[in-house]
This record gives C-alpha cells, sequence and structure tokens, in this order.
C-alpha cells in the first residue's frame, strides 16, 4: 500500500490531470485501512483530503469513506467531526496513522474543508441513514 500511496500522491502533487478521476477514485476505494473505525477515520481524511486538494470536484464521491468510519465512531455532522477527528488529526502529533498527512491533505483539511460543510453534512446524513436500515 505504501507503494501506491507514495505513487498517486506524487503524481498528484506532479501534474493532477496526471491521475484521471477514476484512478483517484478507485485508489481510495482499493485502500486498506484499519478495521479500527477510528484509525479508518484518520486514514481516509487524510487520504481524501490530499486528492480533494488537487481534485476538489471529487469530495462528494469519496468523502462518504471516512463520512462511514465517522458515523461509527457517532460523528453525524460536519461540526462534530471538525471538533473531534479533524483538529485531533491536524494538530495532535500522536495522531500517527498509516496514511501520512501530506502538507496538501493538511491545508485542505484546515481551509478548504470548512466550505463545504452542506456537502459533508449530507454524506454523513447519507451514512447514517444505511447505517441504520442496516441495524
Amino acid at each position: 500500500m505504501a507503494l501506491q500511496l507514495k505513487d498517486i500522491y506524487a503524481h498528484l502533487s506532479g501534474q493532477a490531470s496526471a491521475v484521471t478521476d477514476e484512478e483517484a477514485c478507485l485508489f481510495v476505494q482499493n485502500l486498506r485501512v484499519s478495521y479500527n473505525a477510528h484509525v479508518a477515520s484518520l486514514d481516509y481524511l487524510a487520504a481524501v483530503a490530499h486528492i480533494c486538494h488537487y481534485k476538489p470536484h471529487l469530495l462528494s464521491k469519496l468523502f462518504h469513506y471516512p463520512a462511514n468510519a465517522l458515523i461509527c465512531m457517532g460523528i453525524a455532522t460536519y461540526e462534530e467531526a471538525e471538533a473531534s477527528y479533524i483538529d485531533y488529526l491536524l494538530h495532535d502529533p500522536k495522531a500517527a496513522t498509516v496514511i501520512p498527512l501530506s502538507p496538501e491533505a493538511r491545508q485542505y483539511l484546515e481551509y478548504e474543508l470548512l466550505h463545504h460543510k452542506e456537502t459533508i453534512n449530507e454524506i454523513l446524513a447519507q451514512e447514517l441513514r444505511i447505517v441504520n436500515l442496516n441495524l
């Protein structure tokens, strides 16, 4: 996984058009993150934030991956995600994850994601409905 991650980060950083939208989506879909929802939330947030820094139009397709893990942790709104997981990932050096938080991901989480609160809340609500249907 580390080689794939390094490759996609390098391609996106060098020239975002070198990675197609489909490749970026497949990369996140095929990520093997922890079965622990807490760690999975952090890993997916790091990967999705890096990709969305270069391809912001993919947020609605990609955010359901971290959203699912966040819902499992009882997080149902952007504000709750920001107060717990996003701030933790950004500011706590103990927030070690398998997927490194790149400078691009950090910038996206700090400055860009907040402009998409409505989209994030819609995705979280959709994931919550799916979870409730499966209970």
